[in-house]
């Protein structure tokens, strides 16, 4: 009878490519925070090859601007996802047609 600790551990380099690729939950909080930092990135860099006249302090103010929308973003998915949890619980329960 062969050890079982003794067997080579599978890692994703050992899965075929035809494996399929796990499913990632679409968050959209960190979508709107990577383009809002990258919208802010794109507007320092202007200003300095001076494309853009907008001062320092204004970008600099908008970065909490982006931090704030972030959260309500993120708050407001949270409360979507709950109220689809619910809907799906509810209709579980309430002994619905099956087929």
């Amino acid at each position: 009878m062969k050890d079982p600790a003794a067997q080579p551990v599978e890692t994703s380099a050992d899965q075929p490519a035809n494996h399929p690729a796990e499913r990632r939950r679409f968050e959209p909080a960190k979508l709107v925070l990577g383009l809002s930092l990258l919208a802010l990135a794109a507007g320092y860099l202007l200003r300095e090859h001076g494309e853009l006249d907008v001062s320092a302090r204004v970008l600099a103010l908008l970065l909490p601007c982006a931090l704030l929308l972030t959260l309500l973003v993120a708050g407001l998915a949270l409360l979507v996802r709950r109220a689809r949890g619910r809907r799906a619980l509810a209709r579980g329960r309430s002994g619905g047609r099956t087929g």
